[in-house]
């Protein structure tokens, strides 16, 4: 009796869990043709446009540069469904990217409210946006891109 117990409670925390997971469903990258190095998606830039899920799909459409900015508030965390795939000049896919060859540490945090010294030049930031951030390229091409957020590289210049 104690071992059903023990079972059906172990069943009963699996069904809370993953109740508790919230899907968002599928994510597409268009990424430009060829493009190898660091991809930003800088959120909660008012100016910019909001990212929406249209027939199920969210679609994060990366610039030339590698930057995506956008005036929704925070990243979409949950479970999901990521493709990744290069586009030509006129957005059509040509190329889907394999996530375990081609697409390498992603991850989301937070950058801004603070400053510091990089390069010998002082910086401050005063907003603090949710950056998602993750390379495109095969990993050993990696040590020749250093990733530096956007924001960095525009304090550096001033």
């Amino acid at each position: 009796m104690k071992k059903l117990s023990v079972f059906f409670i172990a069943i009963c925390f699996v069904l809370v869990t993953a109740g508790c997971s919230k899907a968002n469903g599928k994510f597409e990258f268009l990424i430009p043709k060829d493009y190898v190095g660091w991809v930003y998606i800088i959120y909660d830039q008012s100016e910019y446009p909001e990212i929406k899920k249209e027939d199920g799909v969210t679609t994060f459409r990366i610039g030339e540069d590698g930057i995506l900015k956008t005036s929704n508030k925070d990243a979409f965390y949950g479970t999901s469904t990521d493709r990744y795939f290069y586009v030509d000049e006129k957005g059509n896919k040509v190329k889907e990217l394999d996530q375990i060859e081609d697409i390498h540490n992603k991850g989301v945090g937070n950058k801004g409210e603070g400053g510091g010294v990089k390069n010998g030049v002082e910086y401050t930031t005063e907003a603090l946006s949710t950056v998602e951030s993750f390379f495109v390229g095969d990993k050993s091409l990696m040590k020749n891109y250093k990733e530096v957020y956007p924001e960095d590289e525009m304090e550096q210049t001033k």
